[in-house]
């Protein structure tokens, strides 16, 4: 069991790297089974998301990755838990709540994800189903995506590589602060101030590394959506684009919706 555990997950890495066409394909002939097949597809798909997960975080949350007040107080409730114990109890705390939110990020980007891709596909009426879109995201996000935000955590908690993450998040202010622009909004974050119009110079080589480490995990983010709705969906070319376009507009969707929600609320 062990043995097929540990070839299991090395040939997913080694697809996911080498070959994303195969990473990404679904079975068609499982897909397409009876509403039992569909529920043990389900469940599998489920079981895979959730492994995927817990490598993500638990590796993150053990490197310390994950904002938490220091000064935090603990629930009793938590603490009765540890009681028999000599457990920091305030230090198992923080580590549950960087862990619940290390899978909150990742989870929750992978609904919107799979909201636009499978709203894509459906707009440009070339579905196939729900599971087929399903697997393309659970894949895709929990593999290209949680190594995207790998990166970001790193970059934004890691000392020595200030400038990389002042260079990532002057690219963030950029496209949020053009979106505000864009739709003659004057609304200005609480927490972070109008970017200067030269970004940040001066990388070292190991930012510099990790800068390209981000856009090749963006880049296999992107492309194995098009190879999901190509593969999965049986789409043509210009439809896979669309589809990804769609998923692309979620950042755009998320800046409006909270300008929306602060300026009407």
């Amino acid at each position: 069991m062990a043995r097929r555990i540990v070839s299991t997950t090395a040939t997913g890495i080694y697809d996911a790297l080498v070959r994303p066409t195969r990473f990404v394909m679904a079975d068609h002939e499982s897909l397409e089974q009876s509403l039992l097949g569909a529920v043990d597809q389900l469940g599998h798909l489920g079981a895979i998301f959730l492994t995927n997960l817990l490598a993500y975080a638990i590796p993150l949350t053990l490197a310390g990755l994950g904002t938490v007040p220091e000064t935090l107080s603990t629930p009793t409730w938590f603490a009765a838990l540890f009681a028999p114990t000599t457990v920091d109890v305030a230090g198992a705390w923080r580590f549950t709540l960087r862990f619940a939110q290390n899978c909150l990020y990742l989870t929750g980007a992978t609904v919107a994800t799979f909201a636009a891709f499978h709203a894509g596909v459906l707009v440009t009426r070339s579905s196939t189903g729900v599971l087929p879109s399903l697997h393309t995201v659970i894949y895709s996000t929990s593999a290209y995506l949680a190594g995207i935000f790998s990166f970001v955590m790193y970059l934004d908690t890691t000392p020595g590589v200030s400038t990389a993450a002042a260079l990532v998040r002057w690219i963030q202010l950029r496209f949020v602060y053009g979106v505000l622009d864009a739709f003659g909004s004057d609304f200005v974050l609480a927490a972070w101030s109008r970017p200067g119009a030269n970004p940040p110079v001066g990388l070292t080589t190991k930012e510099q590394v990790l800068l390209a480490g981000l856009v090749v995990a963006g880049s296999y983010y992107v492309y194995s959506l098009y190879l999901g709705s190509r593969i999965n969906h049986r789409t043509d070319r210009t439809t896979a684009a669309m589809t990804v376009v769609m998923v692309l507009a979620t950042p755009l969707l998320f800046v409006l919706g909270s300008l929306l929600a602060v300026t009407t609320l």
